[in-house]
C-alpha cells in the first residue's frame, strides 16, 4: 500500500479540515460576541452543539491518521483496517449535515409565508434530509460490517446515494432562498442592492459550499454548477477505489456545512 496516494492524502485533508474548523471556532466567538443579546436561547444552543459535533469530529480524524501513521505506522495488515471510532466520523459527518438542513428548512418555512407551494417545498427538504441522514448511517453500519478498505467497493450504493442525495436537497434549498428573496426585492435601489448581497450570499455560501451561482439579476441569467466537491468526490471513489483520496475530501464536507451555517 502506497501511503502518498492513501495516508498522505488523508493527512492533507485532515490538515485542511483542522484549518477549517479553527475558522469555525472563530465564527462562533464572533457570533456569541456580536449576537448574545439578541438571539434566543435555543438558536445559541443550536450554534455550540453544531461546534461541539465538529471539534468532537476533528478529534476523531485526528486520532484516526495519528494512530495510522504514528502508532501503526510499518503495519500493514493493521492500516487496512478501520476502527469503530473512525466509521463513527460518518454519522458525526451525517449529523451535522442533517442539523444544517433542518436550519435551512426553517428559513424557507419563513421565507415563503404566502406561498402556495410553501408546505411541499419544506417537505420536501425535510424527506430529502432524512434520507441523507439515513444513508450515511447506513454507511457507518456497513463500515461495521465491512472495515477494510479493500471492502469499501460493497458500500458504493449507501455512499453515492447519500452524497447525491445531499446535492438534490442543496440545489433545491439555494434555488428556493434565491426565489423568495428575489421575490422580496423593493422598488428602492438601496432596499435591492442588500437583498441581492443577501441573495448573492446565501446562494453561494448558504447553499452548503456546494454549488456556485452566478447572478445577474439585471440580465435574469442565473447559472447553477455542481458542488466540484461532490463530483471529485464521487469520481475519486468509483473511479480510485483502492487510495483514500475520496476520504479526505470528504472530511472536509462537515466544515463547509458548519462554515457556512455560522456565516449565515
Amino acid at each position: 500500500m502506497s501511503l502518498v496516494p492513501t495516508f498522505g492524502a488523508v493527512l492533507i485533508g485532515d490538515m485542511i479540515s483542522a484549518g477549517l474548523y479553527g475558522l469555525t471556532t472563530l465564527q462562533v466567538y464572533l457570533y456569541f460576541q456580536n449576537c448574545w443579546n439578541t438571539d434566543p436561547p435555543r438558536l445559541k444552543a443550536f450554534i455550540f452543539y453544531v461546534w461541539i459535533l465538529e471539534t468532537v469530529h476533528v478529534l476523531l480524524i485526528g486520532a484516526f491518521i495519528f494512530r495510522s501513521l504514528i502508532t501503526e505506522f510499518g503495519n500493514a495488515e493493521a492500516l487496512n483496517v478501520t476502527r469503530v471510532s473512525d466509521d463513527v466520523t460518518t454519522a458525526i459527518t451525517g449529523l451535522i449535515i442533517f442539523s444544517v438542513h433542518l436550519f435551512y428548512t426553517r428559513r424557507l418555512w419563513i421565507l415563503s409565508e404566502g406561498s402556495r407551494y410553501r408546505v411541499v417545498l419544506t417537505a420536501t427538504v425535510m424527506i430529502l434530509a432524512i434520507t441523507h441522514f439515513g444513508l450515511e448511517l447506513a454507511v457507518m453500519v456497513l463500515t461495521f460490517k465491512f472495515p477494510e478498505f479493500a471492502e469499501f467497493h460493497k458500500i458504493t450504493a449507501a455512499y453515492t446515494g447519500s452524497l447525491g442525495v445531499a446535492a438534490g436537497c442543496d440545489i433545491i434549498i439555494a434555488i428556493a432562498m434565491w426565489h423568495f428573496l428575489h421575490s422580496r426585492r423593493s422598488g428602492l435601489k438601496s432596499t435591492n442592492t442588500m437583498v441581492n448581497r443577501i441573495i448573492t450570499f446565501v446562494v453561494i455560501t448558504g447553499s452548503l459550499t456546494r454549488y456556485a451561482f452566478d447572478l445577474t439579476f439585471y440580465g435574469s441569467q442565473v447559472t447553477t454548477f455542481l458542488s466540484v466537491v461532490d463530483l471529485a468526490i464521487l469520481i475519486c471513489f468509483v473511479a480510485m477505489p483502492n487510495n483514500l483520496v475520496y476520504l479526505s475530501m470528504y472530511n472536509l464536507v462537515n466544515n463547509l456545512y458548519a462554515n457556512s451555517l455560522l456565516a449565515m
